[in-house]
C-alpha cells in the first residue's frame, strides 16, 4: 500500500471513530439512560404487544456507509386498528411473487396480513398502517424508500398522508382493477425522500369487494450516508460548539 493510500485509511479511520463519539455524546445528551451502541434495525416483530418499541432507521457511524430498515408485512409491525395485524396464509389464487421478489433485498420474507387470523373479510376499504422514526443524525444523508406490494382486491401505499402528493404506487387500476393479487397487477415504488426526524409512517389502504381479503408487502428504507468528510467535520464542529454553550 502507497504512503498516500495509507493516509487516506489512516485518516477514515479516524473520522470514523470521532463522528462515532461524537454521534454516541450528541444522543446520550438527549437519552441520559442511553447504555451502549444500538443493535442493528429491524423492524418490531408482530406479537410483542401495544406500546413495543418503534421501528427506527439509525444513524450512520460513518462517512459513506449505508443502514437500511426492513418494513416488510409480516417482518415489522403492520397496526390495524391499534393492533398488530396478523400474518395469514395466502388464498391459492394469490399468485403474486412479493414474498420472493429479488429486486428488494431485505434478506426477510414478506407474508401476507389481514385484519383477522383468517384470508376474508367483508367488502369496504381496511387501512394498514407502520410507525417508524428517524433520529436527529450527525451525518448528513439520503432517504430512499422502496417496495413491492399487492392486495386483494387491490392498495394504494402512502407516506405519512392519505393524499395524492403522499402516494407512493397502487395495484393495477382501470379495466385492471381488483386484480392487486395477480401476476401483472402488484404495486411498486422506488423513490428518494425528504424527511425530517422524528416519527413517521407508512399507510396502506386495501380495497375488498368482498369474501377473500389481505396485503402483502416486500419494502426497506435506505439511508446513504454523506461521503464528503469536510463537510461532516463542519457539522461535528457545530454540534460540539453547541453541546459546550452554557459549561463555562
Amino acid at each position: 500500500m502507497s504512503s498516500c493510500a495509507f493516509a487516506r485509511v489512516k485518516h477514515s479511520a479516524l473520522a470514523c471513530a470521532l463522528f462515532a463519539s461524537l454521534s454516541t455524546a450528541a444522543v446520550a445528551q438527549h437519552n441520559p439512560d442511553m447504555r451502549g451502541p444500538s443493535k442493528p434495525s429491524r423492524g418490531v416483530l408482530p406479537g410483542e404487544g401495544k406500546g413495543a418499541k418503534i421501528a427506527k432507521l439509525e444513524c450512520c457511524k460513518c462517512v459513506g456507509e449505508t443502514a437500511s430498515l426492513d418494513l416488510s408485512t409480516g417482518v415489522a409491525t403492520w397496526i390495524y386498528k391499534g393492533s398488530a395485524a396478523p400474518t395469514i396464509t395466502p388464498y391459492q389464487y394469490w399468485t403474486t411473487e412479493v414474498a420472493t421478489n429479488k429486486t428488494i433485498d431485505t434478506g426477510s420474507v414478506a407474508s401476507w396480513i389481514n385484519i383477522n387470523n383468517t384470508n376474508s373479510a367483508p367488502q369496504g376499504n381496511y387501512q394498514y398502517t407502520l410507525d417508524f422514526n428517524l433520529p436527529d443524525c450527525v451525518i448528513g444523508s439520503t432517504i430512499n424508500i422502496e417496495g413491492v406490494f399487492s392486495a386483494d382486491n387491490d392498495a394504494s401505499v402512502y407516506l405519512d398522508n392519505v393524499n395524492a402528493a403522499s402516494l407512493l404506487g397502487r395495484t393495477s387500476v382501470g379495466q385492471t382493477a381488483n386484480y392487486g393479487f395477480m401476476n401483472g397487477h402488484g404495486g411498486v415504488f422506488n423513490k428518494t425522500v425528504v424527511l425530517s426526524p422524528g416519527n413517521h409512517k407508512l399507510i396502506a389502504v386495501v380495497y375488498n369487494d368482498g369474501s377473500f381479503s389481505g396485503f402483502q408487502m416486500k419494502s426497506k428504507m435506505t439511508r446513504k450516508c454523506q461521503e464528503n468528510v469536510e463537510r461532516s467535520k463542519e457539522q461535528i464542529r457545530s454540534d460540539t460548539k453547541a453541546a459546550n454553550v452554557g459549561r463555562g
